[in-house]
């Protein structure tokens, strides 16, 4: 309860609120109330921990102290264990399956809208919804033989690279994305276009790279092309001294580079996994 109690002081103090205008907010009669809670002195039940969270516009994964890695390992759990497909609880709370696969894979977090709305789907209220007395009631996931725990770790995301025409990549390294923790990459970047479709790369899909100054030819490359990044087949002619980077769509002419067009290339990594949405 401590624990909970300073993050809503947190969350408080950031939006500038007053303890009176939470306790008006939250239904407690006055300040002292909110003081109590904020001190871990007095309990929550699991529906004020939504209310509290609306109020201080955040969410009850937060205030509860649940790690994003977890909030997204549960909200998995629960629709494998209602035997839900990601496309039916799309279509029963209205939210679309890139989103939900998104805040499974922990990629985005959601709303309070949207947490109500895929509680609704499953016929229950948001707080039973929160609760681990859903769990506790079902069956437990590990009596699948084919479903196998992921254990997770942090990769930083570095922007965004072209399926296409080149583009910056922003190296934003306080974004992160939670993977697989087998997945052997270094970093991961959000593919943008459709350059890479036959190669199963489509626009909004994370791709984990391997970094390497220079790769085999044939393997898929993340590469900067004066300061620009882009992702395509590498295939490279040492004896001549020449560059092709190829797109996985006909649509699109090869990149060719010679000579001294070669200083403007560099290899970033091989891009070794890639992350999509069902």
């Amino acid at each position: 309860m401590l624990e909970i109690g300073k993050r809503i002081r947190q969350c408080r103090e950031r939006i500038g609120m007053t303890q009176d205008e939470l306790a008006q907010a939250t239904g407690y009669k006055s300040r002292s109330s909110i003081n109590k809670i904020e001190k871990g002195g007095n309990d929550l039940p699991q529906s004020k921990i939504v209310i509290f969270a609306k109020a201080l516009s955040t969410t009850p994964s937060y205030l509860m102290g649940w790690d994003t890695p977890r909030y997204g390992m549960r909200l998995k759990e629960k629709r494998i264990i209602s035997r839900k497909s990601l496309a039916e609880l799309s279509d029963i709370s209205g939210i679309s399956v890139r989103k939900l696969a998104e805040f499974e894979c922990n990629v985005t977090e959601p709303t309070m809208d949207e947490l109500t709305a895929i509680a609704q789907a499953y016929g229950l209220s948001l707080s039973e919804f929160l609760s681990n007395d859903f769990e506790k009631t079902e069956t437990d996931i590990s009596a699948f033989d084919n479903i196998k725990p992921v254990q997770l770790k942090r990769f930083p995301m570095l922007g965004e690279i072209a399926c296409g025409e080149p583009i910056w990549a922003d190296e934003d390294h306080e974004s992160h994305i939670m993977a697989d923790m087998d997945i052997q990459a270094d970093f991961c970047l959000r593919a943008k276009g459709d350059s890479m479709i036959n190669a199963r790369i489509y626009d909004g899909d994370i791709v984990f790279i391997k970094e390497m100054p220079i790769v085999e030819n044939g393997d898929i490359a993340a590469v900067i092309i004066d300061n620009e990044a882009t992702l395509k087949r590498f295939y490279y002619d040492k004896e001549n001294n020449y560059l092709q980077l190829i797109a996985e769509n006909p649509l699109y002419k090869p990149l060719v580079y010679r000579n001294e067009q070669l200083d403007e290339i560099r290899v970033l990594g091989k891009a070794v996994y890639f992350m999509s949405a069902l």
